[in-house]
């Protein structure tokens, strides 16, 4: 009768369990079923020894067993990894690290937790045993640490998986390895969200060709890239080149050209403020910078106003002059010439008459509009050439001057000369006598008197 051996095999029931020598024989014609007794455990071929009991009517000696081999079917077990706390903060969050194997092993089990640079380091107890036989070792755990940096990583966090290696004497026996699966750790971010701001190389600049370049900054890093979109308002006053500036993950400064040139207008005007806006994308979601202010300075003199008589000479017998002015070049702002006229001795007020008063020149223009006009007035004496001064206040053009003062002149229409007393005879044989000639205006020609 063969006897099961528990934990290694078993025997059938009964019937199953018994072989029959026949009397006067010395084998048996019929057989004992042993089965196998399987298990979940990695072990090494175990052997048992198949006994049994014997007896008939004569008497039997001892029983000789069989030697019989199990052959193991498992393979080495797996190590899964579990986390007590996840997530946790960059800024030295703690995690303990326990492991479990898949199925036990004969052997003891030595899994090495590995620290991920950048991410977490492992304390000085990396090493957890799992017992022969067990498949946890619930008082012993490796702890991780968290690796602050300083980029923002944006609402995700950082995430990584926490790997280790195992080895244990069968599974070396085996030739095999014992596949990890690592437990994922995910580090909470505690960095605010950096801000951009815009930079200008230079500011004021002079609207005459000088430039400004653009840059952009963020307070802290990110993980992801920042694109700046630069913008002014559309004008002649400047150029804007290039639009993008870039600054890199994990970098605070762009990279990238953007600038703005003054273009000179020859127009006297206050000094310009240039709006520099910006736009962001990316920087796991970076707001806009603030706007910035370029001031291009002016570079034009203060505007000088000219009186111009248009003719500047006239007859005092209907003569008309038109008074009108000018400016050296625009202003930004409209110029108003309050004009008046004075006698210049010995010509008085009744000499002329003067219509209209104020002459306006409109901002950015440099001829006036307006109508003044300087009139002689007849006499019947004869008299010198006279001289009326033309003078105009000035007010507006971002401080425009008064002009020089303008001379008109008025020829008079009325001509006579005086013969002086002669000296000598005349004699009909020949003798000659002398007197003299004087007109009583100055001409402008020759006078010839027959």
């Amino acid at each position: 009768t063969v006897t099961a051996v528990s934990g290694f095999f078993t025997v059938g029931s009964g019937a199953a369990a018994v072989i029959v020598i026949p009397a006067e024989q010395t084998t048996s014609t019929d057989t004992a079923l042993v089965t196998a007794v399987d298990n979940t455990t990695d072990e090494p071929n175990r052997t048992a020894t198949v006994t049994a009991t014997a007896a008939n009517g004569r008497g039997v000696g001892t029983v000789t067993g069989a030697t019989l081999t199990l052959e193991d079917d498992d393979a080495a077990p797996g190590v899964i990894l579990a986390l007590s706390r996840n997530p946790i903060l960059e800024n030295g969050g703690v995690s303990s690290v326990s492991a479990k194997l898949s199925h036990p092993s004969s052997a003891a089990t030595t899994v090495t937790v590995q620290a991920v640079s950048g991410f977490y380091t492992v304390g000085s107890d990396a090493t957890i045993t799992i017992a022969a036989g067990a498949t946890t070792a619930p008082s012993d755990m490796a702890r991780v640490e968290a690796v602050d940096d300083d980029v923002h990583q944006g609402a995700a966090g950082r995430n990584v998986t926490v790997t280790a290696t195992a080895a244990n004497g069968q599974a070396a026996a085996d030739e095999t390895t014992m596949p990890v699966t690592g437990a994922a750790l995910a580090l909470r971010d505690d960095e605010t969200l950096p801000t951009v701001a815009l930079a200008l190389s230079s500011s004021p600049v002079s609207e005459n060709g000088g430039v400004a370049a653009v840059t952009a900054t963020l307070s802290g890093k990110s993980s992801a890239a920042v694109t700046v979109t630069v913008s002014t308002p559309s004008s002649s006053d400047y150029t804007q080149t290039g639009t993008t500036l870039t600054i890199a993950a994990g970098a605070t400064t762009s990279a990238g050209t953007v600038t703005v040139r003054g273009n000179d207008n020859g127009v006297d005007a206050a000094d310009r403020s240039v709006t520099v806006s910006g736009t962001s994308s990316g920087g796991n979601g970076a707001a806009n910078p603030p706007n910035v202010t370029l001031t291009l300075t002016d570079d034009e003199a203060t505007a000088t106003a000219t009186l111009v008589l248009t003719p500047p000479a006239i007859l005092e017998n209907g003569g008309v002059s038109t008074v009108t002015a000018t400016l050296s070049h625009p202003t930004t702002e409209a110029t108003t010439l309050t004009v008046s006229a004075t006698a210049v001795s010995p010509a008085v007020a009744g000499d002329f008459t003067r219509t209209g008063s104020t002459l306006t020149i409109a901002a950015r223009a440099t001829t006036s509009t307006g109508t003044v006009t300087v009139a002689a007035v007849d006499d019947s004496v004869v008299s010198e050439r006279k001289r009326v001064t033309v003078s105009a206040s000035a007010a507006g053009g971002r401080g425009v001057a008064d002009p020089s003062n303008a001379t008109l002149t008025i020829r008079d229409d009325e001509f006579g000369l005086d013969v002086g007393s002669v000296s000598g005879s005349a004699m009909e044989s020949g003798g000659a006598a002398t007197f003299t000639v004087a007109l009583r205006t100055r001409p402008s020609a020759a006078v010839t008197v027959t």
